[in-house]
């Protein structure tokens, strides 16, 4: 099982703290069928100005989005006796992931494990760089949404 460490930024602490034992179980099965969960995943659920600041900071774009992701590179790492690997870093912007919610006219807690499944497995080394990563990535989120529960999430049925 995974370790998640989860932090907050101030004003949305009250909607995703109930929440947090739902976020720890999709990181945990999500880790688990990557084969990744013996790692941590430290996750920073943020607001707009945040992740903006995060998003400017690290991709040189300034302007928001929804989840931000750094994967740790085992080679520089230093391993601290009897603690797990870290695997890597997210931030997801809920004021973002409200947005896509409503406009996916689905519940934020779909568009949250969305994310969560997105930011995982960039983690796990997908990216949308080119039109085939795009499709490969695509196809692997699509595969583990519906291991757990969300079936044609991406193609609803009318």
């Amino acid at each position: 099982m995974s370790k998640v460490f989860i932090q907050y930024s101030d004003n949305v602490n009250a909607f995703a703290e109930p929440r947090e034992k739902k976020i720890i179980v999709c990181i945990n099965t999500i880790a688990d069928l990557l084969n990744e969960a013996s790692k941590s995943v430290n996750l920073l659920i943020c607001d707009q100005e945040t992740i903006k600041n995060l998003n400017s900071q690290y991709r040189n774009k300034n302007q928001t989005t929804d989840i931000l992701s750094w994967a740790y590179d085992e080679s520089e790492m230093i391993q601290i006796p009897g603690e797990p690997e870290i695997w890597g870093d997210l931030a997801l912007c809920l004021d973002v992931c409200v947005k896509q919610a409503q406009a996916s006219r689905w519940d934020i807690e779909t568009e949250l494990i969305r994310l969560l499944v997105h930011g995982l497995s960039h983690l796990a080394g997908y990216d949308h760089q080119t039109p085939e990563d795009e499709k490969k990535m695509l196809r692997l989120e699509t595969e583990l949404l519906s291991k757990i529960g969300f079936d044609d999430i991406y193609n609803p049925v009318e």
